[in-house]
């Protein structure tokens, strides 16, 4: 019985050094070792004297807003709309650096339009997004830079989803900074398996997979740092694993302690 508890505690400690290892080996790999899945929307911004990339963001993109009907007081459910591959940056609209007035920050901006994919419409006024992102740490939380405002632009009119609209289109700004989920540590990029981003009530911005990159000066994504969800989900896979490893040496030690004593027992009985 003994042997089988310290075969036990050896193959399970085993198991919990090679998850380790596997881990690290993941997380220190070099960004440029992996593809993006085809699906993902790849924007670039550049600057506009030296052609030099200063944002890069990768991302499946899900936009979900609530809207008010004609004579109504209620908002609809969620509506969600898919960007598409081909949702356009507007490199003019877009800036490797400018002042933001309401902030007083430093901002960099992605600004994208584009045409729902899941709606069919004749519309000829597209929907827009703008990311903004600073250096600025009260706005980053610490971080090398951070996602701290977004602007959404959506257009109800011409679009038969949405049932007759008080209103022919919407903007939506967020209030709150989103570094914890878009941003990163100096000489590194923000990577994350998946993003809620709430601008208010009534819109939200999902990012699938995504990859964002902001004061860089690379066409490449530098060494990738996750964000804050995933980091606490990767902590907890060892916890679960040493959490087993305990309960596994208990289990096994409680049987040895009672075949032993009924090995006594029997030796009693045989006396």
């Amino acid at each position: 019985m003994m042997r089988l508890l310290l075969l036990s505690v050896v193959a399970l400690v085993a198991l919990s050094a090679g998850y380790t290892r596997a881990q690290e080996t993941t997380t220190e790999a070099p960004p440029t070792t992996t593809t993006p899945p085809p699906y993902r929307n790849k924007w670039i911004v550049k600057d506009a004297l030296t052609g030099t990339p200063c944002i890069l963001f990768d991302a499946n993109v899900t936009v979900s807003v609530k809207y008010t009907k004609f004579n109504s007081t209620s908002k609809s459910d969620f509506v969600n709309v898919d960007v598409p591959l081909d949702a356009e940056v507007d490199q003019i609209l877009s800036s490797c650096g400018s002042i933001d007035t309401k902030k007083n920050v430093t901002a960099q901006k992605l600004y994208i339009k584009f045409y729902p994919v899941n709606f069919t419409t004749n519309a000829t006024d597209p929907w827009t997004m703008t990311f903004y992102f600073t250096e600025d740490k009260k706005e980053t939380n610490g971080k090398a830079f951070g996602l701290y405002k977004i602007e959404l632009n959506a257009v109800y009119k011409d679009y038969p989803q949405f049932i007759d609209p008080d209103v022919p289109s919407e903007t939506f700004e967020s209030g709150t900074s989103f570094s914890g989920v878009v941003g990163a540590s100096t000489n590194h990029s923000s990577q994350c398996s998946s993003g809620d981003l709430s601008l208010n009530e009534n819109a939200k911005i999902h990012l699938n997979g995504f990859r964002a990159q902001a004061f860089g000066h690379s066409d490449d994504f530098l060494t990738s740092e996750l964000c804050d969800h995933d980091v606490r989900t990767s902590d907890i896979v060892p916890i679960v694993v040493g959490a087993c490893l305990a309960a596994l040496v208990i289990i096994v030690l409680i049987a040895y302690l009672i075949g032993r004593a009924r090995a006594k027992r029997q030796g009693y009985a045989s006396v």
